[in-house]
């Protein structure tokens, strides 16, 4: 095989199995090494997803954590949704007195 078509087709494997590079950066396994042929692709995507399941948990928890930590009451306008918390239905400080509030409920046209 010439050298451009291999580094063509290492390209191309690691283009077409991403998690492939990560799970051999992870172990230290070689491209293509006997202990790199005896995996299976299958149960090396389904560690990857688990890895990205797990991250975007801890992250989603984090998120939420410091939320409350902080328990600042933040106007609703400067609110970040974040899914799966209902952070954006909190009582929000908009300076508004209850008068306006009931005068802006009141004016609502259906």
């Amino acid at each position: 095989m010439a050298k451009g078509n291999l580094r063509e087709f290492i390209v191309q494997w690691n283009s077409k199995y991403p998690y492939d590079k990560s799970w051999r950066l992870k172990y230290g396994v070689p491209l293509f090494s006997q202990k790199h042929k005896d995996m299976c692709l299958l149960d090396i995507l389904a560690e990857y997803e688990e890895g990205v399941l797990f991250q975007e948990l801890y992250d989603d928890n984090k998120a939420r954590k410091d939320l409350e930590e902080n328990n600042v009451v933040i106007p609703l306008r400067d609110r970040d949704y974040i899914k799966g918390y209902g952070n954006w239905l909190k009582s929000s400080e908009d300076g508004m007195s209850q008068e306006e509030q009931d005068s802006l409920f009141d004016n609502i046209k259906i």
